[in-house]
């Protein structure tokens, strides 16, 4: 165990300042510099591998810390599976395991700090690995600036008050992050990368969710239909400045909840691979079913989609979207007699071949307000044979399909100035290796 003080010259190297003005430094980095400080009031551990910390092992480390202390980690990989008891009375492997309050676990850099094996190990003894695991007593975690790989289930979280940031998920086989029955989590500047399951995020029953900047890639090829984020039942939703790139649906809600959804990029692929039949393209970019309610703006969607926005039985706010033509629709809005949706300012297919927007079964002719909208073009009738191609579905309209309210139509609503893709990268902290 180390003192605070040595911890403020700790975190003064990492941040490459020289030696003679490390501890003038100290008030400084505690008010500019709280995305890398530890707590003001706890102790520090080391765990380095080379044997100058206090610790090699992560868990060691991690067991020795009283509750709101700090695990700094250095450099290496940490790969040690090992069985745990869990509150539930069910064991599990794991490689580390937290169940103690307000802990942080920082490493040097996601880039040097590796939390898995080199090669993925899924399951020891018929169950499932994991990387981080939080269980009963482990509320207030934070861990910053690591990487976990390689497992079952990366980072799960079943406690509250939890922050991720500046961390790489990667290569889990049934989720990156897991999240269920908690409250107050929030995820920042971290990328998700192409998990070998069907999920990168997959949280249900969570009350307070929120994932800022962060990059969700999904590897092409993939034999499974991925989600970017699987969620049910979430309150308090908010995923904002994210960007979404691959195969698979963004961000899928179910079951419930209320969200928003705000200044996103939903790519597909950024180079077009595969055609309306194609399994290359990226599914649905948003998707919100039974009885969701949110506010959905300021999103862009490119054209490398199946579709790019499906709203089910949900109560739907939208404005200031940009919506390239999809491969099937650009909008698909199943209100099935239950929600209504309210889109105005948005910048809608524009006037491309598949840019159909399909309006199905609402309650009435109110539930669909698609005024002031942008959809490449000034021909009404135009636009409607995109709406009315809903009824292909019903010839006979047995389902109840009302025409939703288009006029007055916009000519122009402006694209955004600043994409999200600029954002592209901005997980990564810059290295502190040999600082």
């Amino acid at each position: 165990m180390i003192s605070c003080d040595t911890c403020s010259e700790y975190r003064a190297e990492r941040a490459g300042y020289p030696v003679r003005i490390r501890r003038s430094m100290t008030i400084a980095m505690l008010v500019f510099g709280s995305w890398c400080s530890a707590p003001a009031h706890g102790g520090v551990v080391h765990v380095r591998q080379d044997g100058t910390g206090d610790f090699v092992d992560l868990q060691e480390g991690i067991e020795a810390t009283a509750p709101g202390d700090t695990v700094l980690v250095g450099a290496g990989r940490y790969d040690n599976i090992q069985e745990f008891m869990f509150s539930s009375g069910i064991p599990g492997w794991v490689i580390a395991f937290v169940n103690k309050p307000n802990l942080s676990i920082i490493g040097v850099s996601p880039d040097s700090v590796r939390i898995g094996p080199a090669d993925p190990v899924d399951n020891v003894d018929g169950r499932a690995t994991g990387g981080i695991v939080t269980d009963a007593g482990g509320e207030g975690l934070r861990l910053e600036s690591l990487t976990v790989e390689n497992v079952n289930y990366g980072v799960q979280v079943k406690q509250s008050h939890v922050s991720i940031s500046h961390c790489v998920l990667r290569s889990c086989k049934s989720a990156e992050l897991y999240a269920g029955e908690t409250s107050d989590l929030r995820i920042q500047d971290t990328q998700f990368d192409g998990p070998r399951g069907n999920w990168a995020a997959l949280c249900q029953f969570v009350d307070g969710l929120t994932f800022e900047r962060c990059e969700f890639v999904l590897a092409l090829p993939h034999a499974n239909f991925v989600y970017s984020m699987n969620l049910a039942a979430i309150t308090s939703l908010v995923v904002e400045s994210c960007v979404f790139e691959g195969f698979g649906s963004g961000v899928y809600l179910w079951g419930g909840g209320t969200a928003t959804i705000t200044n996103n990029e939903f790519r597909g692929w950024e180079d077009g691979i595969g055609d309306a039949t194609s399994t290359n393209l990226g599914v649905n970019a948003i998707w919100l079913s039974e009885g969701v309610v949110a506010d959905v703006s300021n999103n862009t969607v490119s054209q490398h989609h199946e579709n790019s926005l499906v709203f089910k039985q949900s109560h739907i706010t939208g404005s200031g979207n940009d919506l390239a033509p999809s491969h099937v629709h650009t909008l698909f809005s199943d209100a099935g007699r239950t929600g209504t949706i309210t889109f105005n300012h948005n910048r809608i297919g524009r006037g491309g071949e598949h840019s159909a927007f399909v309006v199905r079964r609402d309650a009435d002719s109110t539930a669909a307000d698609l005024r002031f909208n942008d959809w490449g073009s000034s021909d009404v009738n135009r636009i409607w044979t995109w709406i009315r191609s809903a009824k292909d579905f019903d010839p006979e309209g047995t389902n109840g399909y009302i025409d939703p309210m288009i006029e007055p139509i916009i000519p122009s609503v402006p694209a955004q100035t600043a994409p999200v893709s600029r954002l592209k990268g901005r997980y990564r902290r810059p290295s502190m290796e040999g600082q």
